[in-house]
């Protein structure tokens, strides 16, 4: 399961986010935005698979767990394309709270 968030991050925020930086990048976001986006999409992801946030203690351990192994999956690569966005972005990416939200971000 871990894997397959992996890959759906990789599909819905890497592409988006080369192409938000194809139409021009000024002001970036820092690298601590980035890490806050990182953490913000990874969970977007397991919400959206199910891994809701009304679950008893030990189950929200064993996600959190989850969420750590997806984001240091994705890190590397997440970061080099995250420094390079137009800080709007980054700004409405941390304020949505769907990944469709998420996608629009880069239609702005």
């Amino acid at each position: 399961m871990l894997h397959a968030i992996a890959k759906r991050i990789g599909r819905i925020g890497l592409p988006l986010v080369l192409g938000v930086c194809a139409v021009g990048c000024s002001d970036t976001p820092s690298t601590e935005q980035c890490e806050k986006l990182l953490g913000h999409v990874v969970e977007l992801q397991l919400l959206e698979a199910g891994q809701g946030k009304d679950l008893p203690p030990a189950m929200k351990d064993a996600v959190k767990g989850q969420k750590n192994e997806v984001a240091a999956y994705v890190r590397d690569s997440f970061m080099v394309q995250c420094t390079k966005l137009p800080e709007t972005f980054a700004e409405c990416a941390l304020a949505a709270k769907t990944t469709a939200e998420y996608a629009d971000c880069s239609r702005q």
